[in-house]
Order: structure tokens, then sequence, then C-alpha cells
């Protein structure tokens, strides 16, 4: 009788990578800044929205006084931004950008990197501040807490060196495991919310997330900072090239962007 399970065997126990996977690194560029940090960051800020940190929620239809909310929000964060001197660029938030058109819909903020890690800090700050008055609702203090967590490792990130010590790991570690703990039992929350509960349809879970609790533990092992394998440096050169080769002929874009770049390298290399 035909086996599928003993072709497999057969076929592709041999399949190899060519590299050995502990060679494969965990780039918290995309896996979070660009994965888990644009849905954390979208339903934080519809949380908040739609709780009244920015004022009331009006009355109408849901998309239209969601986008009422969301402008005000947006100044705040330029307000926040200029205070603490940060140049990013971060379009308006709207009900499209955020993905939530509906309460049924799951909000995902689109943003680039660096601004995704921003406007984190951002909500985190005001999640907090949100979670400190004395109405407070438990909900409020376990999104503040999420937010908080997952901001200050992703701070730990940028103020350690190359080797943590031990007590950076572990408290990498432990920031890591208790953003991932309070997001998923905020995702369980949103499941069981109906009608316009707080936190309704929020909280999407990602495969990212199983690998950043990997990752985590991964760190606390080697103490190697995260820092070091994303891919921050390799999308920036992509984009240069980019840009240098849109300003090129068609007939010879290759050439001419080769020499376009060596010439900068050339310039830089210069100022050393």
């Amino acid at each position: 009788m035909f086996s599928l399970s003993k072709m497999f065997a057969s076929r592709f126990c041999d399949f190899s990578l060519g590299i050995s996977l502990d060679r494969v690194l965990h780039d918290c560029l995309h896996s979070q800044l660009l994965g888990t940090g644009k849905t954390v960051n979208g339903s934080a800020i519809i949380y908040l929205a739609e709780r009244g940190y920015w004022g009331n929620f009006p009355n109408g239809l849901y998309q239209d006084a969601l986008a009422v909310v969301l402008r005000q929000a947006h100044v705040h964060f330029l307000n926040w931004k200029k205070q603490h001197r940060l140049v990013v660029s971060q379009p308006r938030f709207t009900p499209a950008r955020l993905g939530r058109k509906t309460r049924m819909n799951y909000p995902v903020l689109s943003s680039k990197g660096i601004p995704s890690k921003v406007m984190t800090f951002w909500i985190a700050n005001c999640c907090v501040e949100f979670a400190s008055r004395q109405r407070a609702t438990d909900l409020d203090r376990m999104v503040s807490t999420c937010l908080h967590a997952y901001a200050s490792a992703l701070r730990k990130m940028d103020t350690t060196g190359l080797v943590l010590t031990e007590e950076e790991a572990e408290s990498y570690y432990q920031s890591v495991n208790l953003h991932l703990l309070s997001y998923a039992a905020l995702h369980t929350k949103s499941r069981n919310a109906r009608g316009r509960d707080p936190g309704r349809t929020m909280w999407y879970l990602l495969t990212k997330h199983h690998h950043y609790y990997h990752h985590a533990k991964v760190t606390r092992r080697e103490r190697i900072n995260p820092r070091m394998s994303q891919l921050l440096a390799a999308e920036d050169w992509v984009g240069r090239l980019g840009r240098i080769a849109r300003a090129t002929h068609k007939g010879n874009v290759s050439r001419r962007t080769l020499e376009r770049y060596l010439c900068l390298v050339h310039l830089e290399l210069n100022k050393l």
C-alpha cells in the first residue's frame, strides 16, 4: 500500500539548508517592529480611542467616529514627538491605516521600523498614564502592563552592549515574557467581549509571538544583544540602492547604479 509518510521520510530526511540552524538568527526588525509591534501598537491606540483617552468617543457610524478620535490621537503623537525631540515620519492615523473599519476588524497599524518603535514608547506612556487614574479598571492596568513590558524590552536592546550581563539578559527575558503573557490574556478577553465591551476584536495573535518567546529564551542563555542581528542597516542599504537606481536610465541601470554606489562609498571612505 502506498504510504505518504514513508515517501516523505525517504525523500526529505536528508534535506539540509547547507548551514546549521543555529546560524539562523532572530531579526527583531521584521519579527517585532514590523510584525508583533504593529498589532500591539494598533490595538493599544484603538483601545485608548474607544475608552476616551483623547476625548469622548462620538456617536454615529463607528468608522466616522473613530476617524475623529484618531485625528486627535495623531496630534497628541506629534506633540509628544516634538517634546522629546524625535525625528520620525508617521502618516496620520486613519481607520484604514489601522485596519479598523468596524469593531469586527483586528487593528494592525501600518508603519515602518523606527516609527513603530517610537510609537511603542509613545503609546506605552499613554497607557501607563491612563491606567494611573483613580477610576482605572483591571483591563486598563493589563493593557498598561503589556505595553510597558514591550517598550522596556526594546529599550534594553538600545541601552545595553553587545554582550549582556546575566542580570541584563534575565531582565530582558522577564520583560518579553511579561509582555507575551499579558498579550495572550488580552487576546482571550478580546475574544470573549461582546457588543461595545472594551477591547473587543483586538490583540491579534501571530506566529511571531511564539518566535518572540523562543528568542527571549535564547537571549537569556547566550546573552547576545538582539540588536546586533536585526536588519535595520540592511534595509537602509536596500533603500539607498533603490533611490540610486531610480535616478538612472533603464538601458544601463545595473552599471550606472554600481558606479554611483561606488562613488558614494569612495566619498564616505575619504571622510575617515
